[in-house]
């Protein structure tokens, strides 16, 4: 059964959807759908054609507020563009505005997709000239 969104969820997605305009983009807010589990790690799905999102939120803040950002990085980018580069460069831009620990990130995303990580040293090489 879903649970009533966290505070702190809101307001991230919020301040995050914020930033992403205020970098020029258009940004809808979805609608999130939030459950609880007893493990570590949170999972998330984002069914982009009706802008919804599932949230399945562990018991660490830090690989939450991943997922969070994550999961809305799907609805910033077209349908077209799951775990493309295009998704990457947007879900490592709103890590870095978030101040997530980047080797965290790097590790679980890196886990998860080979793309995330061919973009992440990407824009580590841009940043070092």
């Amino acid at each position: 059964m879903a649970n009533k969104m966290p505070q702190w969820v809101q307001n991230l997605m919020i301040d995050a959807l914020v930033y992403w305009e205020s970098k020029g983009n258009q940004v809808s807010i979805p609608v999130v759908q939030v459950r609880h589990r007893s493990r570590f790690y949170s999972s998330g799905t984002t069914y982009t054609k009706i802008n919804k999102i599932v949230l399945t939120l562990g018991k660490d803040r830090t690989d939450a507020r991943l997922i969070v950002l994550h999961e809305l990085a799907h609805t910033l980018a077209t349908a077209m563009e799951h775990h493309s580069d295009l998704f990457w460069s947007i879900a490592w831009d709103l890590y870095k505005w978030a101040k997530l620990p980047m080797r965290y990130a790097l590790s679980r995303e890196s886990n998860y997709m080979k793309g995330s990580k061919r973009v992440y040293k990407a824009i580590k090489k841009q940043e070092g000239k």
